[in-house]
């Protein structure tokens, strides 16, 4: 049996690790561990210097296929201008942890009133970026240097706004995000209307009306400090946000994710594809924390392990499936075109890449930082000096 996994995040490594096999992971970046790296999970489609390996290809060589590429890709809604003021909250991430898709700075400079629609965990890590300068623009922190530069022009925004359109108990960040952010010492909180803060009903699992931190805090009197923040809960933006869906048949609009079913892939007929699965936030959409993650993938990765322990054969004919796994693969090697690719310096393994993560840590070392993380072209020249002019040009 060959088991391949399509993304290189957390899901993908959790899956690996569960199953205790040879596995095979495949990832569109060159550097693994997705959101723990980059703050955000799905990779963003046609990078340049990336190898184009098609699902035919792990199809004909693998006899299980698991999917742990993250949810699809946030995009502005059509009605909203085409403006430098007005970005996707993960293309703002992608930019603070140099994401390879490389988007373009934020026009920090040109703020004095920043507002974020949605007030979920990624809300509260942007909203605490311009609120906290202090801390992020000194080089202790991991952001890599590009970021340092452009940091210091966010120094112009007062105030931060977090608008939902339900109710604080319908609150979709964690307690210890609301935490991390009431205890900045630079910005301070607008009081929420205490009225609002008594949950209709004990059960309900909303960080706020679970949270560690007092309730009373969140109506506290607005203390002096340079900056503000306010949560607004039911308000109704004009737009929202919506999703680009990923290249793939087995995607549904509807949900926002893969279409499955205890982890296994369903087809268009809502048929089980043999051998083909989902984890993480590519089967259950963008929700939850690692821990959640976790636990999703292990879920899946004991049905891939019952399916490889059970010695009963399916058989099954391409008329009755649309996307058939190689049931006796031979060869214990990745397709041909990733060989190839290796050859041509096109592809990075998990060794080049345990070489650039502890260069990445002596560099940042020298500047007094955990890490300093290199982008693509940097990552070249450290592993293939000799070839890197050659690749790039």
């Amino acid at each position: 049996m060959e088991v391949a996994i399509v993304g290189g995040g957390p899901s993908a490594f959790y899956v690996a690790s569960r199953l205790l096999l040879r596995v095979h992971v495949f990832d569109r970046l060159w550097a693994p561990h997705g959101l723990v790296r980059y703050g955000g999970l799905p990779p963003l489609p046609g990078l340049s210097k990336t190898v184009q390996l098609g699902v035919d290809d792990i199809r004909q060589n693998y006899s299980h296929l698991v999917f742990a590429t993250g949810c699809a890709l946030p995009a502005l809604h059509a009605a909203l201008l085409n403006s430098p003021w007005c970005m996707p909250a993960l293309g703002f991430v992608h930019w603070y942890t140099q994401h390879p898709s490389a988007p373009p700075p934020p026009a920090l400079d040109t703020l004095t009133h920043v507002s974020l629609i949605g007030n979920g965990n990624v809300a509260l890590d942007v909203a605490r970026i311009p609120s906290h300068l202090r801390l992020l623009c000194s080089k202790s922190t991991t952001s890599p240097q590009p970021v340092h530069e452009v940091l210091p022009a966010a120094l112009t925004v007062r105030h931060v706004d977090i608008i939902a359109r339900r109710g604080p108990i319908n609150a979709a960040f964690t307690a210890k995000e609301l935490r991390e952010l009431i205890n900045l010492p630079d910005a301070s909180m607008h009081p929420i209307e205490p009225s609002l803060l008594v949950p209709p009903d004990s059960r309900h699992p909303s960080a706020i009306a679970h949270s560690s931190t007092p309730r009373q805090r969140l109506s506290q009197p607005l203390r002096s400090t340079p900056k503000t923040w306010a949560l607004e809960f039911f308000k109704s933006p004009i737009v929202s946000a919506s999703a680009r869906s990923p290249a793939t048949p087995f995607f549904d609009a509807t949900l926002g994710h893969l279409r499955t079913q205890a982890g296994r892939i369903l087809d268009k007929q809502g048929r089980v594809l043999h051998n083909v699965y989902a984890s993480g936030w590519a089967a259950n959409g963008a929700k939850g924390v690692l821990a959640t993650t976790m636990m999703d993938a292990y879920a899946v990765a004991d049905v891939v392990s019952g399916d490889i322990m059970n010695t009963e054969q399916v058989q099954i004919s391409p008329s009755e499936q649309e996307f058939v796994m190689n049931l006796t693969p031979t060869d214990d090697e990745p397709p041909s075109l990733v060989g190839e690719a290796c050859a041509a310096r096109r592809i990075i393994t998990y060794a080049d890449w345990k070489r650039v993560d502890q260069e990445e840590i002596r560099r940042g070392e020298l500047l007094g930082k955990e890490r300093e993380r290199m982008d693509w072209e940097a990552a070249q020249a450290f592993l293939w000096p000799e070839e890197c002019e050659i690749l790039i040009c």
